[in-house]
């Protein structure tokens, strides 16, 4: 290949990447910044003016509106979500506060001091001093940074060599947890201030400030102990249930065949997916809400296409074709949890379930060790 069409697809590539750098700008022209500001309606002596409806009236400009970002400093992106990840938590969506509550669960023995000791973690994992602090009431923090994510570094050669600017915020964070005598429930509301927001460790002009950019960081703080807090109690019940779980082949009380065992809906769906990555099942979806985890029969993983041109993967423990579809529908009834196999949307028949079981032995075996 000649050299000048090396130049040209290098070029192409570094185009394309600064393109997708911009994916919240908004797409076309931003003309309206050119509009000349016309003088106020002069309303003739002879004519009566009529009152404008105050959802049509302009607002009067204003030094912040002057310095506000505008055109492709306005990112059209929507803003950061509280998510409810962890079991109990939930969002008020009415509240203009970032704030994220927890309800008690099986499992979590004291539910404040959980939530409060991985507050405190995350605050000191990035880097964090605390100005104020109250057990399990507040935390006021000194300013600290954290790396938000990294964008190309200007110029073609850097953009060649790959050469990243990171970004960062800086601020102090104020996180305040409620929680009444009984302690089965928390609140913890966080606040951002003083927020600086740099680029290769300098600070960027207001103007050029992300949308938002207060919320984002509270939302950020919450969705990252939610998370946390999802993963260690999920850790914890499947620790919990990994001594002596045992399971017997049955039926739902629609008569469906179905794997059957001790336990709530929690402790069935914590657990499922490590039994049927045994099995030879890969989850491709999921649905807490139904119960319902989606899954392909591929023994040993799936195969990427020189494997499945040149190579036989796994049989596997099922006598099932490679790709089969198969969906699994957790429920729970009065302290037992079933779990039944699917094909085409039909619960698969009692033969095919009594096949499985020295599979499925094989599987709680692995969950117990």
């Amino acid at each position: 290949m000649k050299f000048k069409y090396v130049v040209l697809l290098a070029m192409g590539v570094a185009m394309v990447s600064g393109c997708t750098s911009s994916r919240d700008l908004a797409d076309g022209g931003f003309g309206y910044l050119d509009v000349e500001e016309r003088p106020p309606l002069v309303i003739p002596e002879n004519l009566e003016e009529r009152p404008s409806q105050t959802q049509f009236e302009v607002p009067a400009k204003t030094p912040e509106m002057q310095n506000a970002p505008k055109g492709a400093a306005v990112s059209i992106r929507s803003p950061r979500q509280i998510l409810a990840l962890a079991p109990g938590s939930r969002v008020e969506e009415s509240s203009r506060t970032s704030t994220l509550s927890f309800d008690a669960v099986d499992g979590v023995s004291d539910l404040p001091a959980w939530v409060w000791s991985e507050v405190e973690r995350i605050l000191r994992d990035s880097g964090a001093n605390f100005a104020e602090y109250e057990d399990e009431r507040l935390i006021v923090t000194d300013r600290f940074r954290m790396q938000q994510h990294t964008i190309p570094r200007t110029g073609f050669f850097n953009r060649i060599r790959g050469q990243r600017v990171a970004v960062e915020s800086e601020q102090t964070l104020t996180v305040a947890m409620t929680a009444p005598s009984h302690r089965r429930t928390v609140s913890v509301t966080v606040n951002a201030d003083q927020i600086n927001w740099l680029e290769d460790g300098r600070a960027v002009r207001e103007d050029r400030l992300p949308a938002m950019l207060q919320r984002n960081i509270e939302a950020d703080f919450l969705n990252t102990l939610s998370s946390n807090l999802n993963q260690s109690y999920t850790a914890g019940r499947v620790a919990a249930v990994q001594t002596g779980l045992e399971f017997d082949i049955s039926e739902t009380a629609d008569g469906y065949p179905a794997v059957r065992f001790f336990g709530d809906f929690n402790t069935g769906w914590i657990i499922w997916p490590g039994v049927m990555a045994d099995l030879g099942f890969v989850v491709e979806d999921l649905n807490q809400t139904d119960g319902m985890y989606y899954g392909e029969y591929q023994p040993g993983g799936k195969r990427g296409w020189f494997s499945r041109m040149f190579r036989r993967g796994e049989r596997g423990p099922l006598d099932l074709a490679r790709g089969t579809e198969v969906n699994f529908s957790v429920d729970e009834e009065n302290g037992l949890v079933f779990v039944v196999p699917m094909i085409d949307g039909n619960p698969i028949d009692r033969s095919m379930l009594d096949a499985w079981v020295p599979a499925l032995e094989e599987a709680f075996r692995n969950l117990n060790n």
